[in-house]
């Protein structure tokens, strides 16, 4: 086999990873919208029910900036209702910062702008939450480093015959074992 067969073997197997991170990633982003939906169900079933002191102010959803990406956010926010002049009722939707890591919400955080009845399940459901956003930081570096390899390989597969090494010595970085 010839280095050029062999590259596109390469290339067209790296292709096909790429594709099955792409049914993970729409997998993830179903798990996220059921956790949503979990905490919208609670939110639904206890609210309505709630004095108005004690009304919930949070709220969750999967957020995505462009609907041609695929890549998505699982983000909490909280609520502040303003009554104005006239007797009419204005909503502002205040976004709650993720900690440190930028997987996970700081507890304290969200027990700050969570009412009593519903901390629990916040922190059940944000918990949900950041395991899906750990699983998707790891898809995220699986994905750029197959892309580096593909983009190894397309390079390899460009160069003339007489650049590449055919001598059978293992190339900078290549592990002779392999």
């Amino acid at each position: 086999m010839d280095t050029n067969e062999s590259a596109s073997d390469i290339e067209a197997e790296l292709l096909f990873i790429h594709e099955r991170t792409a049914n993970i990633r729409a997998h993830l982003e179903n798990k996220a919208q059921a956790c949503v939906q979990d905490y919208w169900d609670f939110h639904w079933q206890h609210n309505p029910e709630m004095d108005v002191e004690n009304k919930s102010r949070m709220g969750v959803r999967v957020f995505r900036k462009n609907a041609e990406t695929p890549y998505f956010s699982i983000l909490w926010y909280w609520n502040k209702y303003i009554i104005d002049n006239k007797g009419r009722r204005h909503t502002f939707s205040n976004h709650i910062h993720k900690g440190r890591t930028k997987l996970t919400y700081a507890r304290q955080t969200l027990l700050k702008h969570a009412r009593d009845w519903e901390a629990d399940f916040i922190l059940d459901v944000e918990s949900r939450c950041a395991d899906i956003r750990r699983q998707l930081q790891d898809l995220n570096k699986a994905e750029a480093a197959l892309k580096r390899m593909l983009k190894h390989s397309q390079d390899a597969s460009s160069r003339p015959a007489s650049e590449s090494n055919d001598d059978g010595a293992p190339e900078r970085g290549d592990s002779p074992d392999a």
